[in-house]
């Protein structure tokens, strides 16, 4: 019986704390739970946001690739690059000859 005597008791205040996280640990995990899917979807529409805008500005870039592509590959830009810097000149009617394929069906039409 003296060895009860002696026994140290843990402070109420100690004992009281663990009672209270034991009580609260599954109200956090409960708002936690709440909150996450919440939380998610705005991360979601943050990420949306930020595809539109990518999107927006990708289309923007293609129309002024598009437009680029219709400038570079004009006959006019053709025709005033090959006669200013290659030196070529439109062909006089003599010096144009016409090739015809074997066996084809219309070939009498294209004689001179």
């Amino acid at each position: 019986m003296a060895s009860v005597f002696w026994r140290q008791e843990k402070p109420s205040w100690l004992h009281d704390i663990f009672i209270l996280l034991f009580l609260l640990a599954p109200l956090g995990v409960g708002v936690f739970i709440y909150l996450w899917p919440h939380l998610h979807i705005i991360k979601l529409a943050y990420d949306f946001q930020e595809l539109q805008s990518q999107e927006k500005m990708l289309l923007q870039e293609n129309e002024q690739l598009r437009t680029e592509k219709a400038m570079l590959r004009s006959l006019k830009r053709v025709e005033r690059i090959a006669k200013q810097k290659l030196g070529f000149v439109v062909p006089q009617s003599d010096q144009i000859i016409l090739v015809m394929q074997r066996g084809a069906e219309h070939a009498g039409r294209f004689a001179e």
